[in-house]
């Protein structure tokens, strides 16, 4: 490393360190920060649930990112929810969001997505069962091709990307039939010895 430049305005910085290869400079973005010097970085996800459940939020976790839309938002029953998230940060939007069935708690509505700024898009989705382990299907979330339909077996849902970018759509659809989820008890793991 020979030399180092920095390059600023305002609150808005971008360091380049220059470092010598051969008879050759080469230059490399090492740091960039700063509010407003990225553009905003969108996450729209289009709920149709064509079941019986009415889902109200049971918990998130965003590695990056932040709700845009209200996240107290139930997902009702028959009906269209539009929930968003925004980041105006480096590593774009990611993170885990999950919902249970308002009246007995015992289907789950889970999904990972991610939005990075230097990578596709992703997302994953279950509705009836939850995941084993939901934090680690963030990092292996399906990646999002424009208009190509996916419907896991099994996951009780299915989802088409309509857009993709800075503003990427998800238009999700939960199955009429969810599975309802059982806890597995003390006397459950006894008999199964």
């Amino acid at each position: 490393l020979r030399k180092v430049a920095c390059v600023g305005a305002d609150s808005r910085y971008l360091v380049v360190a220059l470092a010598r290869q051969g008879a050759r400079w080469s230059a490399q973005i090492v740091w960039a920060v700063m509010e407003g010097m990225f553009a905003e970085n969108r996450y729209l996800v289009e709920v149709t649930n064509d079941s019986e459940h009415d889902f109200v939020l049971d918990g998130d976790w965003l590695r990056s990112g932040e709700w845009k839309s209200d996240r107290l938002t139930p997902i009702k029953a028959k009906s269209l929810t539009v929930m968003e998230f925004n980041s105006s940060q480096p590593r774009g939007v990611a993170g885990i969001v999950w919902w249970t069935d308002a009246k007995h708690h015992d289907v789950y509505l889970s999904m990972a997505l991610t939005n990075p700024r230097l990578q596709a898009p992703t997302f994953t989705c279950s509705a009836g069962l939850p995941p084993t382990d939901l934090k680690s299907e963030l990092e292996v979330a399906h990646r999002l091709v424009q208009g190509e339909q996916t419907t896991p077996k099994g996951s009780g849902c299915a989802w088409v990307a309509a857009a993709l970018g800075t503003m990427t759509v998800v238009k999700l659809t939960i199955l009429p039939d969810l599975c309802h989820y059982t806890p597995p008890t003390g006397a459950s793991y006894v008999a199964a010895a």
